[in-house]
């Protein structure tokens, strides 16, 4: 996740729109409830580019469901939330990283 929050802060500096903040829909999608659904992939077609096609593809989530996912999964091994109480923190340390990479930029 810090790996991601630099790149993205580089990315804003070094970028030729004037806004020069970050993108954060994309890190939203990436590590926050938002973008934790299954949702098919649509991409534009070869015809003509303004039009997006279906493909057969699907974007499977983010961390957060890969954590609900793992959480299942062992939850008979573990008898309890052990998956999920390791990434209690997780929200925390977005949000922090979120305001250290904005006052950054600013």
């Amino acid at each position: 996740m810090k790996s991601t929050f630099k790149k993205s802060t580089s990315l804003a500096i070094h970028s030729k729109n004037p806004d020069k903040s970050l993108f954060k829909s994309r890190l939203y999608k990436r590590f926050s409830h938002r973008g934790a659904k299954r949702k098919l992939i649509y991409r534009p077609s070869k015809a003509d580019k303004t039009v997006y096609e279906k493909t057969n593809e699907y974007y499977w989530g983010n961390y957060l469901s890969y954590i609900n996912k793992a959480n299942d999964s062992m939850k008979s091994i573990n008898g309890d939330n052990y998956v999920k109480r390791q990434s209690r923190r997780f929200w925390k340390n977005f949000n922090d990283l979120m305001k250290f990479h904005e006052a950054r930029l600013k």
